[in-house]
């Protein structure tokens, strides 16, 4: 946390696990990996505005993703978004309540997108699936699961997490009781 003659370490007010591996860098990098969709400032990120700017904030999260931190709680997670979300508005000179009304706008804008192209679409990824011999009913649920929010595709994706998860941590927990 001292790279570079930062300061950067006086943020941190806990620490949960700290282990030397010999293998460290490929752990932490399988963790990034498995956990990229979750970084609060995205994989590339260097925002002055923001903590830990080219010193570990792409390695931030907005929640306790290996579940090490027995006193956190959803309403952490959903404080550490509004802060994020008011302060990148400060930074655009927005309030909260343009910003609503832009993304009603999208929305609605969203919502006319799909109502015309979604049967077109529908149309072309069913011939494509039936040239490709591929389950025509599952490709159909996978295609209106994704037009209606994803919720299926979440899911399955958070079960993969979890396992790739599990086979990390389960590496850490043997090191733990070595």
């Amino acid at each position: 946390m001292s790279y570079g003659g930062s300061e950067d370490w006086k943020y941190i007010d806990k620490v949960l696990l700290f282990l030397n591996l010999s293998d460290a860098f490929n752990i932490e990098q399988s963790l990034h990996s498995c956990l990229d969709s979750k970084k609060a400032f995205g994989r590339f990120s260097a925002s002055k505005d923001f903590p830990l700017c080219k010193n570990g904030q792409s390695e931030l999260y907005i929640e306790d993703v290996l579940t090490l931190d027995s006193e956190y709680s959803e309403q952490q997670k959903q404080e550490t978004l509004y802060k994020i979300k008011d302060k990148r508005l400060s930074i655009l000179g927005k309030t909260h309540e343009q910003e609503r009304r832009e993304a009603m706008i999208q929305n609605i804008v969203f919502c006319i997108l799909i109502l015309l192209f979604a049967p077109i679409g529908f149309v072309i990824r069913m011939i494509f699936s039936k040239l490709e011999g591929a389950d025509l009913k599952e490709e159909a649920a996978d295609f209106f699961d994704r037009i209606t929010g994803g919720k299926k595709l979440a899911a399955r994706e958070a079960s993969q997490l979890k396992v790739n998860l599990e086979e990390i941590m389960s590496r850490i927990r043997t090191e733990l009781n070595n």
